[in-house]
């Protein structure tokens, strides 16, 4: 079986305020948590957006949810 990629795409553009931005990163934590990351069921990749859209990282750049939580944890809005 195929493993399914998952893309997260996040608003960098401020508009969204500081609050919802934290709720927006506890969500992606949370969800993260929930799957299982690995080449046969999720991959992921966050892709964030302001004027430009800007890939953060790829789908294939992580295997492990540990791996994919660090750059979770440091994403901070610009």
């Amino acid at each position: 079986m195929k493993p399914v990629d998952l893309v997260f795409v996040v608003d960098e553009s401020g508009s969204i305020g500081p609050s919802n931005f934290i709720r927006m990163k506890n969500f992606l934590r949370e969800l993260v948590d929930q799957i299982t990351i690995s080449n046969t069921a999720f991959n992921v990749g966050l892709v964030k957006f302001h004027k430009l859209a800007r890939t953060e990282f790829p789908l294939d750049k992580y295997s492990h949810k540990s791996s994919v939580k660090v750059p979770l944890h440091k994403y901070q809005s610009t």
